[in-house]
């Protein structure tokens, strides 16, 4: 399954345009759910063999337990977004028949979880500019 995930997010830096946040955070979730599926799965799995169960079981394990420590609505809705997107990637490549994250619904998030989820998004923002700023002095120092 990794081999699709690299094959997506490569679709989404060089046919969607996607933002260097945007391929990050999907990677971030897409492998956090393949880490989950492996310990379910085994290690030789496909996105076909992925299932609806699987995916709704992720969130409620997201819910719960999570990767570190439990995992609020917006969290868990930013991991469905990824999931979706990625099985619809799966599913219009033709290595689905179905897609099984179709119709699974995203977690209510309250108000004060979107202006956090902004407010860490405009932080992790600014401090990868610092990054790619920094990068670049390095690179004309050194011509």
């Amino acid at each position: 399954m990794r081999q699709v995930i690299r094959r997506f997010l490569n679709h989404l830096e060089t046919e969607k345009n996607a933002s260097l946040i945007t391929i990050e955070s999907y990677r971030y979730d897409l492998h956090k759910f393949d880490d989950y599926l492996v310990k379910r799965l085994g290690t030789r799995f496909l996105p076909g063999d992925v299932t609806r169960d699987h995916i709704r079981d992720y969130l409620m394990w997201l819910s719960e337990v999570g990767h570190q420590r439990p995992n609020g609505p917006s969290a868990r809705a930013r991991a469905l977004a990824a999931i979706r997107s990625f099985f619809k990637y799966a599913h219009r490549a033709g290595l689905l028949r179905d897609n099984p994250a179709g119709d699974i619904p995203l977690p209510k998030i309250r108000m004060g979880e979107v202006r956090a989820l902004f407010t860490r998004s405009v932080i992790v923002s600014c401090a990868l500019s610092q990054q790619i700023q920094v990068l670049l002095e390095k690179s004309e120092i050194g011509q």
